[in-house]
């Protein structure tokens, strides 16, 4: 559904629906209580500011560039697709969403998150925040991206299929990439606080590749 630039709410009753494209419209307000069969929900683009959704079967859920100040999907255990890039979400909670393995949550206000519990997570995008904390726990995430943001620090001991990194722009005094195998990519610079860098001795391919801080010291482990 598209082109509906006249209209600022909508309201469906719709029990049986599964697909549902509202992707760059002006919707102000979108009512969708009676559609608790959706399986896929894009509403990007649009000016919403507030969604509760009761859609225990959803799967993928994109609301992009909308005005987002609260996100509620506890009642969607199912989603394993999260794009809310673009809003004004100042927290997150996703305890009851333990099958996401894709989230994008990059340019927001988000200021802690915890990921613990995403045990599936594969892509993991929270750039352009205002990060104290991050908790992530997955053996299968490969991509990380939380650039500018105010992290103190980043455990990643236990994610051993991490494959790129990109965490410049943050308040880390050290890091340690020594239980990371797999990365490829690592992307610390800028970063004026960074005073340590621990890795293994098999990761030298790393400093070769990438450029670290001028000021920090690579320990091997």
């Amino acid at each position: 559904m598209a082109n509906l630039s006249q209209m600022s709410e909508l309201y469906l009753d719709c029990p049986e629906l599964q697909h549902l494209s509202l992707e760059g419209n002006s919707l102000s307000a979108l009512d969708l209580s009676n559609c608790t069969k959706l399986v896929m929900l894009n509403f990007s683009g649009n000016n919403i500011s507030h969604m509760n959704l009761q859609c225990p079967d959803l799967d993928l859920l994109k609301c992009q560039s909308n005005n987002l100040t609260t996100l509620d999907v506890s009642a969607c255990p199912k989603l394993t697709v999260l794009y809310c890039d673009e809003n004004q979400l100042q927290e997150l909670d996703l305890t009851n969403n333990k099958k996401i393995e894709y989230l994008r949550v990059p340019d927001n206000k988000l200021q802690n998150l915890d990921a613990s519990n995403l045990s599936k997570l594969k892509e993991f995008y929270c750039n352009n925040n205002e990060l104290t904390d991050l908790m992530l726990n997955s053996l299968e995430l490969t991509w990380v991206e939380c650039q500018n943001n105010d992290l103190q620090s980043l455990d990643l001991s236990n994610l051993p299929a991490l494959y790129l990194l990109r965490c410049y722009e943050n308040q880390f005094e050290t890091i340690d990439v020594s239980n990371n195998p797999e990365l490829r990519g690592f992307f610390c610079n800028p970063m004026e606080s960074l005073k340590t860098i621990y890795m293994s001795e098999g990761q030298d391919q790393l400093l070769q590749a990438f450029e670290k801080p001028e000021a920090a010291e690579v320990v091997y482990k």
